[in-house]
C-alpha cells in the first residue's frame, strides 16, 4: 500500500513539474574546443583550424579561452570558413596582445566576426598549444602566417586532434538606420542618404527603395524602385548613399532605407521626400585666371545639373559637348587646365551636365603669359668682398651653443644673422675688457681686439670694416685719455 502510494506521489510530481529529467550539458565554448590542460602540445609558425564546433549563430567573437603549453607570444586568432574541400578562407582575424602565459586557461577580448559554420583557429610566433592526439573532430594546419581576412591556403588535417582554443559569440541585436534629406537633386538625379545609428554588433547590408508615392515602413516592396543589397559593409555612424538617376523633371520623389544583419531587417522610421528641378542650366560666373602654361577656371555649377564639363581650342569655341579637348567633368566649382602654351590664346566654354543631357555653353577667352626673355633675365649679383660682407652664422652649424643661439633670437622675433652680428660685437667687447682688467694697459687689449674683430670677420660674422673702425675708435679714446 504505501509502494503504491510512493509510486503515485512520484507520478504526480513529475506531471506537476515538480521533478525534470536531466538535459545535455551544453558545450563550454560556442566555436572551438575547450581550452584545458590536454595530453600533448604543437608547435608554433603554423596558422591552425580547429574543427570541433563550428559556430552556431552568427555575431561577434567577444572572447577566447586558449590554454598554452609553453608561453605563446605573437599570437593571432581567427574565424575561418570552408571554399572547397581543406582549403579555407580567413573571414576575421585579431592581433592578441602580450603573451599567453602557460599552465593556465587564459581569456583574452576580442571583437571578431563570425558566420554560422565558421571555425577559429590561431597563429603564433614562440611557444606551444596544448593539444589532443585523440577523441576530437580533428584540426586543419598549414606551416606559415594565413590569417589575415581574405587569405585562402590548403590546409592538412589531423583527425581526432584538438588544440586548447575556443571562443564565446554574442549573436547580433536589431540594426537600425535613419534617412537623410537628398542632395544633388537636379532635373532627373539626386542622391538618396541616410546614417546607421546602430549596426546591431556586426556589419551591415543597406538599400533604399523609391518612388513618385508615400509608403509607410510596412509597404517598403511596395516602392516603385529597390536599390539592390550593399552587403557586409556598413557600420554604426557610416552614411550609406546611392546615386539614382533617370528620374521625371519638377515631380514629388519619397525613399526610405532599409538595413539588415544577422539578426533581423530593418526600414528607417522617417520617409524623406524631394521634388526634382523643372530644368537645368549653364553654369554661371565662369571666370579664367592664366599662368604661363595654366589656366585656372572656376565658375558656379548650373542650376538643375550634376556635373560640369569643361573643354578648350586654340581656334574657336568648342561648340558641344564633343568639340574641342576636354579638360574636367565633375561636381567641383572649379579646375585648372594644364600642360598649355606660354603666349597662347584659348578659348574655353563650360557646358552643364546631368543623367547625360547638356546645357548650352558658356564661354570665356583667355592668354596665357608669355615666358620670359633670355636677355632681360637680371644677373645675379656680385657678393660684397670681406670689407662689406653681410653675416653669414650657417658656418658655425655643428658647433656647441649653435642651435640654442638660434633659438634665442627666434624666441625674442630677432633676425638670426642680426643676433650673431651683435653676439660677436659683443663678444669682442667682453674679450678686449678682459684683457685690460688682467693686464691694467691698454695695448694688449686694443691688440686682442684687434685680433678677435679679426676671427669674427674671417668667420663672416663681422664685415672687416668693423676692425678697422673699432681700432681707430679704442686708439682715439685711449689718446685722449692720455691727454686728460
Amino acid at each position: 500500500m504505501v509502494k503504491k502510494l510512493l509510486i503515485g506521489l512520484l507520478l504526480a510530481m513529475l506531471l506537476a513539474g515538480g521533478i525534470t529529467t536531466p538535459l545535455l550539458a551544453s558545450p563550454a565554448v560556442d566555436i572551438g574546443a575547450e581550452a584545458t590542460d590536454r595530453a600533448t602540445f604543437f608547435n608554433p609558425a603554423r596558422t591552425v583550424i580547429g574543427k570541433d564546433h563550428p559556430a552556431t549563430v552568427a555575431g561577434i567573437t567577444t572572447s577566447i579561452d586558449i590554454w598554452a603549453y609553453s608561453n605563446m607570444t605573437s599570437v593571432i586568432v581567427g574565424t575561418f570558413y570552408t571554399t572547397n574541400g581543406d582549403t579555407l578562407k580567413c573571414r576575421a582575424s585579431q592581433a592578441i596582445e602580450g603573451t599567453i602565459t602557460a599552465g593556465s586557461k587564459v581569456t583574452k577580448a576580442v571583437s571578431i566576426a563570425v558566420e554560422i559554420g565558421d571555425y577559429i583557429g590561431c597563429y603564433w610566433v614562440g611557444g606551444a598549444i596544448e593539444a589532443d592526439l585523440s577523441g576530437f573532430a580533428g584540426f586543419w594546419y598549414v606551416t606559415g602566417e594565413y590569417i589575415d581576412p581574405g587569405d585562402e591556403a590548403e590546409y592538412a588535417v589531423l583527425s581526432g586532434d584538438a588544440i586548447s582554443l575556443g571562443g564565446y559569440i554574442t549573436p547580433p541585436t536589431a540594426p537600425a538606420i535613419t534617412t537623410n534629406a537628398a542632395t544633388y537633386v537636379a532635373k532627373t538625379t539626386a542622391r538618396l542618404n541616410s546614417i546607421v545609428t546602430d549596426d546591431g554588433g556586426e556589419p551591415c547590408d543597406v538599400r533604399f527603395g523609391y518612388g513618385t508615392t508615400t509608403q509607410t515602413a510596412a509597404n517598403f516592396e511596395l516602392y516603385d524602385t529597390k536599390t539592390a543589397w550593399v552587403e557586409n559593409t556598413y557600420t554604426t555612424g557610416q552614411h550609406p548613399y546611392v546615386d539614382i538617376a533617370s528620374l521625371v523633371a519638377n515631380t514629388g520623389y519619397f525613399y526610405r532605407a532599409q538595413i539588415r544583419n544577422g539578426h533581423s531587417t530593418v526600414t528607417s522610421v522617417g520617409e524623406i521626400e524631394f521634388t526634382t528641378l523643372v530644368d537645368f542650366n549653364p553654369p554661371t560666373n565662369l571666370k579664367a585666371y592664366p599662368g604661363s602654361t595654366t589656366v585656372g577656371l572656376t565658375w558656379t555649377k548650373g542650376v538643375g545639373t550634376t556635373n560640369t564639363m569643361v573643354r578648350y581650342s586654340e581656334v574657336t569655341y568648342p561648340a558641344n559637348e564633343t568639340a574641342g579637348t576636354h579638360a574636367y567633368t565633375g561636381t567641383l566649382g572649379s579646375c585648372t587646365i594644364t600642360g598649355l602654351t606660354s603666349g597662347h590664346t584659348y578659348y574655353i566654354v563650360a557646358i552643364g551636365r546631368d543623367n547625360g543631357n547638356y546645357t548650352a555653353t558658356v564661354e570665356v577667352m583667355a592668354t596665357t603669359t608669355a615666358g620670359a626673355v633670355a636677355e632681360d633675365e637680371p644677373t645675379d649679383p656680385t657678393m660684397p668682398t670681406g670689407w662689406f660682407q653681410s653675416p653669414d652664422y650657417t658656418g658655425l652649424s655643428g658647433l656647441p651653443l649653435y642651435d640654442q643661439m638660434n633659438d634665442l633670437f627666434d624666441a625674442f622675433e630677432l633676425p638670426r644673422a642680426s643676433g650673431w652680428f651683435l653676439s660677436a660685437i659683443l663678444g669682442c667687447v667682453v674679450i678686449g675688457a678682459i684683457v685690460f682688467v688682467i693686464s691694467r694697459h691698454p695695448t694688449p687689449a686694443v691688440i686682442t681686439l684687434a685680433v678677435s674683430l679679426a676671427i669674427f670677420s674671417l668667420i663672416k660674422l663681422l664685415p672687416l670694416y668693423m676692425m678697422a673702425f673699432t681700432v681707430l675708435f679704442i686708439i682715439g679714446v685711449w689718446q685722449l685719455g692720455r691727454e686728460s
